[in-house]
């Protein structure tokens, strides 16, 4: 069903700004000045997140989200440049659903418990795509951490959850 706002809905919006906050996070943390084996301190939490995007866009097609089903790539952890070209195809994808509803029923499957099987649980595609958000902008700022304490200066917004970005800017308003 599509969007009759031909506009990206939030959610969509939130995922893509995450991706390209990785891609400039990649590209700091590439650089050759820095610690060599920098990006494989980081890589598993990058691979780790572009795995749950590709859930989504897999699940898209049967309207089952699996977020335990990853097929994991351990040489997106080793290789910014494998990781780049990845989270490239990732962002196409994404890009690709801007204009449908967002408002559609999927069905979530995960682990919520230790030694329990997974649970199905129902959602919207809009509601998965700010969980996925959240989840990649939480690993992002654990990625900093890391690259600033191997002295990779990163701007301070990179690792900033929307909310946080977005709070001067209400107290602005609020003082008005």
């Amino acid at each position: 069903m599509k969007s009759t706002t031909g506009k990206a809905s939030l959610g969509l919006q939130g995922c893509l700004e995450t991706c390209r906050r990785c891609e400039h996070l990649v590209r700091l943390c590439s650089d050759t000045t820095v610690d060599g084996r920098l990006f494989e301190a980081i890589g598993p939490h990058l691979r780790h997140c572009l795995d749950h995007f590709r859930s989504l866009l897999t699940g898209l097609d049967t309207g089952t989200i699996d977020y335990d089903a990853r097929e994991s790539d351990s040489g997106l952890e080793a290789d910014p440049d494998l990781f780049l070209a990845a989270l490239y195809e990732v962002t196409a994808e994404l890009a690709g659903l801007e204009g449908i509803s967002t408002t559609q029923a999927v069905e979530v499957v995960q682990s919520a418990a230790p030694d329990t099987p997974p649970v199905s649980v129902g959602s919207t595609l809009e509601r998965e795509l700010i969980f996925l958000s959240s989840h990649t902008i939480h690993h992002l700022a654990l990625v900093i951490e890391v690259a600033e304490s191997r002295g990779v200066s990163v701007p301070s917004n990179l690792g900033a959850t929307f909310s946080t970005v977005a709070y001067p800017s209400r107290q602005e308003i609020a003082a008005l």
